[in-house]
């Protein structure tokens, strides 16, 4: 939804194209598509390589396991646990620096890591926490599982915030892209998307800009979803409402149109 609302303000015309995580940035890089909206973290080692909008949303990586695990989420608690993580994504670059005496188990995607964990296969893992309570724990495969611990940020691994990726070079595309976040944001189309998923208030963290709105070519871009968020808050929300079953339906109804953009999100 986000990446559509971001080019109808920008007044372009936009295809939705597949692409796996790992393989992203080699594919932007090779005119695959023009531009990645799935929640990729900038980080300095990828600016080295492309560009990015401004930051739309930042929330920390937590670390989830068994209720009863019987240990800490610690670089001495952990040592010696299998952690599943996203290959390819920040949340690998902060369990290798951060765990080195644990296992890193690396999957292909994040719903591969979920399942596993469900399965006893990893004693836990590291992911974004709004996906972790979303996609996982609010879910009946996550209900004997929890939070290990706090939030996780580290600049090196995580950078700054999460943006829209372009190419380099591509200076026209970025800063169209960086207007329309802000032209969401002020004309409440942002806030919609985000209240249609989410039981929470979104706070932002940039200053309004002035709305400029911008005609070009065609774009294309990898689809994702966009929102500056409470993470507390939202946990707060999801725990004290359980949802009926035919909401469930409904979540699950939406999760799945949604599939891909959770697992991108998740892997940043």
């Amino acid at each position: 939804d986000i990446a559509k609302a971001l080019c109808a303000e920008m007044q372009r015309e936009c295809e939705l194209v597949e692409q796996e995580w790992d393989g992203m940035i080699p594919a932007l890089k090779a005119r695959k598509f023009d531009a990645i909206v799935a929640s990729m973290s900038i980080t300095e080692e990828r600016k080295r390589q492309i560009d990015f909008s401004e930051k739309y949303y930042q929330t920390p990586a937590r670390l989830v396991a068994p209720k009863d695990a019987g240990f800490e989420g610690t670089p001495d608690g952990l040592a010696g646990k299998r952690i599943g993580v996203q290959r390819g994504a920040t949340h690998q670059c902060y369990a290798e620096k951060m765990f080195p005496e644990a296992e890193i188990v690396l999957y292909g995607s994040q719903d591969e890591v979920f399942r596993d964990l469900a399965l006893g296969r990893v004693d836990a893992q590291l992911s974004d926490s709004l996906i972790a309570q979303e996609s996982f724990l609010s879910s009946d495969e996550g209900a004997d599982f929890a939070f290990l611990g706090g939030d996780h940020t580290d600049v090196d691994c995580y950078g700054e915030g999460v943006g829209i990726a372009v190419r380099k070079g591509e200076d026209k595309l970025r800063e169209d892209f960086s207007e329309a976040i802000t032209a969401l944001r002020e004309n409440g189309s942002y806030a919609e998307i985000n209240d249609k998923y989410f039981p929470f208030q979104h706070v932002f963290e940039n200053s309004p800009q002035p709305r400029i709105q911008r005609q070009g070519r065609d774009v294309r871009v990898r689809n994702g979803r966009a929102y500056q968020i409470s993470v507390d808050q939202f946990v707060e929300s999801a725990a004290a409402r359980k949802p009926t079953p035919g909401e469930n339906r409904g979540k699950r109804e939406r999760n799945s149109d949604h599939r891909d953009i959770s697992r991108q999100m998740s892997g940043r």
